[in-house]
């Protein structure tokens, strides 16, 4: 079963959401772009997409009974990421170094990037996940992973060729998956919002894109198909409205609190649904050799 949720900030977004076993816990790692480092735009504060889903993914919340689960997260994402600058992050092996103004307004408010306060953030699966197999844990169902990024590559690096953005998606992908040892069944891709209008204008404008809204569904298009091709999961955001995310003076769409709550669900309903697919075909199978046993 395909998990496809509905999209978010301009070809922006960057959220690379991992679970694994991390101290005898299923973790969410979460990597991204804005659309996940949030606090800075439109008033979000503490209440990012990442500091939410720690709330409801808590033991605290009877609604999603982590007593049986035990689910952490890991918030990895950073400001400003483009697919380009996170491959050559993987491949290098270096943090991510996130823009001092942004590394303050966070440690001001209470929440620095997670083991990285001055905003050197460390994404590489080599660092991240233990690449000795002796030492893997045995439940592999405790790996998750989900991500988002290519909007920045469009507003910030000017890339308007969207075959390069699929395929470094695909790379990313590949480095998690095959370096990382999570399997593609649970990988999600949060494909970005659709673009404001105030960001159609800065496309066309600025980027020589004459038809945004055409290029945003051609992008969304390859975006899903990708995620077939992959067998990865997708969460879309096309429902955002000016409630989820509005357009900042630079004409980038940003996340509001409202949207960064939502994204939290979305991620949230995710992770627990590969959870109870898993499961059930685990039990099933459980079912099924205890019935061959028995009639031996």
């Amino acid at each position: 079963m395909r998990i496809v949720l509905p999209l978010i900030e301009l070809l922006t977004i960057n959220i690379f959401c991992v679970a694994k076993a991390y101290n005898n816990k299923r973790v969410v790692w979460l990597f991204g772009d804005s659309i996940i480092d949030n606090s800075y735009w439109h008033d979000v504060e503490t209440e990012t997409t990442g500091e939410v889903l720690r709330e409801l993914l808590s033991n605290d919340d009877d609604n999603v009974k982590n007593d049986s689960i035990g689910i952490d997260v890991k918030d990895r994402s950073t400001e400003e990421l483009d697919s380009l600058l996170m491959l050559t992050s993987i491949k290098n092996r270096k943090p991510i170094q996130v823009a001092k103004v942004y590394v303050d307004h966070r440690n001001e408010i209470g929440i620095p990037y997670d083991d990285a306060p001055t905003g050197a953030v460390t994404i590489t699966p080599e660092e991240l996940f233990d690449s000795d197999d002796s030492n893997k844990n045995e439940n592999d169902k405790d790996n998750f992973v989900v991500f988002s990024i290519g909007g920045n590559d469009v507003v910030l690096l000017g890339e308007i060729d969207t075959l390069s953005i699929v395929k470094r998606l695909k790379e990313i992908i590949s480095n998690y998956r095959d370096i990382g040892s999570v399997l593609s069944s649970r990988i999600f891709y949060v494909i970005p919002y659709s673009p404001t209008n105030e960001t159609v204008q800065l496309m066309k404008s600025k980027l020589g894109i004459h038809k945004p809204k055409e290029f945003y569904s051609r992008f969304v298009s390859m975006a899903k198909n990708m995620c077939v091709e992959e067998g990865i999961n997708c969460i879309a955001l096309d429902h955002f409205t000016d409630r989820e995310r509005l357009a900042t003076k630079y004409g980038i769409p940003e996340p509001t609190k409202e949207g960064a709550k939502a994204l939290a669900i979305l991620i949230q309903q995710s992770v627990l649904e590969c959870i109870r697919i898993e499961e059930e075909k685990t039990k099933n199978n459980n079912s099924n050799s205890n019935n061959a046993y028995s009639e031996l």
